[in-house]
């Protein structure tokens, strides 16, 4: 390996696969750093979790006081688990991304909260 690379924000469509499509003749080998594994447009021919390394987008100071402000113990939780975010019902970037579309599959299951965006995301 003699590059590294960086993607985020979808970089692997929105700012890479469309303009650089000779990509897996030249970088296929290269590490890759991205925000996201299974990207929309190139999903699992893209990333290898044996060379790449998939770093959580969005993780700076401020979130991580509002994740550990707003942390409950376990037995005071209602959730089970919670998504808000882009997916392929709000976005089409996202309508190929497999592990958001089937999240949306969870949303009406008890102790599950699903969607888009939301202000108070962290107090959910």
């Amino acid at each position: 390996v003699d590059h590294l690379f960086a993607f985020s924000d979808q970089g692997l469509i929105v700012n890479f696969t469309h303009t650089f499509p000779s990509w897996k003749e030249h970088i296929q080998d290269s590490v890759w750093l991205t925000t996201e594994a299974m990207t929309p447009g190139c999903g699992r021919d893209c990333y290898s979790p044996w060379k790449d390394v998939v770093i959580p987008g969005q993780v700076d100071p401020e979130r991580i006081e509002k994740i550990a402000r707003w942390n409950l113990p376990t037995a005071k939780r209602d959730l089970i688990m919670n998504f808000h975010g882009r997916h392929g019902g709000i976005h089409e970037y996202y309508e190929r991304v497999e592990v958001r579309m089937k999240l949306l599959d969870l949303a009406d299951l008890p102790g599950v909260s699903i969607g888009g965006f939301t202000e108070h995301y962290f107090e959910i």
